[in-house]
């Protein structure tokens, strides 16, 4: 029986995979949020194989085929927030009620001095510059922008226009006005008729300068006015609004609701009260916290709704936030201030505000906040 030796089987040397990694944005966020990235890896030698080519491709397919699903998992979706809210210096001794954007600049009014009244004027909501009108003394109550204009009203009786929110023109208005919008190449204001109810209680005008009175069908009290989708849209406290297409025929509505200052944006009437409305007709009522704020003033900037308000008795919480115009929530400041009116513009939301001080003086200020993620 002859003897042969026992075969020695070579075992060819296994190569174990580099480490490699793969940075994916997560992809399911909601539309409404900004996703962030995470990093998957596998480590070195998870993989073997005959080659090192081999052994990467493993590990390049577990990247390929987990990675993203890893970042989905493991990403985060971003959900846009206001704040915090920023004081800014400001000249003291002025009260302002409304502000504005228009061409570049904020201008806010209502300040008044001696025999004078002012404007504040700012480029970037931050540094701002006060600006005698030249016109005399008058409690300007509102301000907006259109056609190249800045135009204010007054309690008094009167409007002032302006190309560049330095010069100042004053004009008669036929009644006392509260709050002034522009839209479809009007400016439409409505009056100040809190104690004295009457019929022709709406001015139109082009210019700011001359104006046209136009009647409503019933006695109400008026509260705020803007305008979007194509019309006018005046609100009540009667349960009713009034809707107009052109500024000067107007048609009442029921609402079965009360409703006060009113802003469009994105497709929806909101107003102080935190009611919503794709056609101003029908309303519904959003969810808020803090009900003992009297809200005061609403806008619209960079997919955020923002409105803010007033009570000297409740906390530091008078504005509040939303992203669809009908779920609210508090955008706290450090501050126990009053906040009287809110614009957007220059992606910056300004707020012309006040707070009283120690020994009662009450101090007037211009709080800013940036809607970001």
């Amino acid at each position: 029986m002859g003897y042969y030796p026992r075969r020695r089987v070579m075992v060819g040397k296994m190569f174990g995979n580099v480490q490699m990694s793969v940075t994916l944005t997560r992809n399911n966020c909601p539309s409404d949020t900004k996703p962030t990235q995470a990093t998957y890896t596998v480590p070195a030698d998870t993989y073997k194989a005959k080659t090192q080519l081999a052994a990467n491709n493993l590990a390049q397919a577990d990247l390929n085929a987990n990675g993203q699903a890893y970042a989905n998992t493991y990403g985060s979706c971003l959900v846009k927030t206001l704040g915090p809210w920023t004081l800014r210096a400001t000249p003291s001794g002025y009260v302002w009620s409304s502000v504005c954007y228009g061409n570049g600049q904020f201008v806010a009014v209502g300040g008044s001095s001696g025999t004078e009244s002012y404007v504040m004027t700012s480029t970037d909501g931050i540094n701002w510059t006060l600006r005698p009108t030249g016109l005399g003394l008058y409690s300007w109550v509102s301000i907006c922008y259109g056609n190249g204009l800045y135009v204010a009203v007054s309690s008094t009786g009167h409007s002032m226009t302006s190309s560049d929110g330095i010069n100042w023109a004053l004009h008669t208005t036929p009644i006392k006005t509260k709050t002034v919008c522009f839209g479809n190449g009007k400016f439409v204001a409505t009056d100040d008729n809190n104690t004295n109810l009457h019929l022709d209680c709406i001015i139109s005008s082009t210019d700011g300068a001359n104006w046209t009175v136009c009647s409503i069908p019933q006695l109400l009290f008026l509260k705020g006015v803007c305008y979007g989708d194509g019309k006018f849209v005046i609100t009540t406290s009667n349960f009713k609004v009034i809707l107009s297409s052109d500024g000067i025929n107007w048609t009442l509505y029921d609402t079965s609701t009360v409703l006060s200052y009113i802003f469009y944006g994105n497709g929806l009437y909101v107003t102080s009260e935190l009611s919503y409305s794709t056609d101003a007709i029908n309303w519904q009522p959003g969810t808020y916290q803090y009900a003992s704020v009297n809200y005061i003033s609403v806008c619209f900037g960079d997919g955020m709704y923002v409105t803010v308000g007033y009570n000297n008795n409740a906390p530091a919480n008078r504005a509040q936030v939303s992203s669809d115009g009908k779920n609210w929530t508090v955008s706290p400041s450090n501050f126990s201030q009053n906040f009287w009116s809110v614009c957007y513009g220059n992606g910056l939301f300004v707020a012309v505000a006040s707070n009283v001080a120690s020994g009662g003086a009450k101090v007037n200020m211009v709080m800013t906040a940036t809607w970001g993620f």
